[in-house]
């Protein structure tokens, strides 16, 4: 996890905020899913790619407004 330290902070900063968006919260809760998820696996480069594919989700525009 270090290696992505600044990712987590920003997906930690993201899940604080108002528009977390239900997606984005699946996404970093898999990460603990256990012994198949990525931080059980050991493997630094798919913790990143996970971290940053919630990033990626966490920051869009959660809810359609229709405007």
């Amino acid at each position: 996890m270090l290696p992505h330290r600044e990712t987590a902070l920003i997906v930690i900063a993201l899940l604080d905020g108002e528009c977390a968006s239900p997606r984005g919260v699946a996404l970093v809760e898999r990460l603990d899913g256990g012994y198949g998820s990525v931080l059980y696996t050991g493997d630094a480069r798919a913790v990143g790619e996970e971290l940053r594919r919630a990033v990626f989700e966490l920051s869009g525009t959660p809810w359609d407004t229709g405007t």
